[in-house]
């Protein structure tokens, strides 16, 4: 549901010539959303953690500035 063309896409009823409006959903569709508020993490040794709920087959990117 987050960041995927290609479900919305299929949603669209998979437009082999994809309109100009259908084009500017694609294109946002495939933008990467945030899932989450940027947080403040302690650090302890050196090391970090963090838990992550995804759901199957899901990938995230974590971005961790120092």
């Amino acid at each position: 549901d987050h960041s995927n063309a290609y479900t919305a896409w299929k949603k669209m009823g998979s437009p082999q010539a994809p309109t100009v409006t259908q084009y500017q959903l694609l294109e946002a569709a495939g933008k990467l959303q945030t899932t989450g508020s940027p947080r403040a993490l302690a650090v302890r040794n050196g090391q970090v953690s963090i838990a992550v709920r995804l759901p199957r087959q899901a990938v995230a990117l974590l971005r961790v500035d120092l």
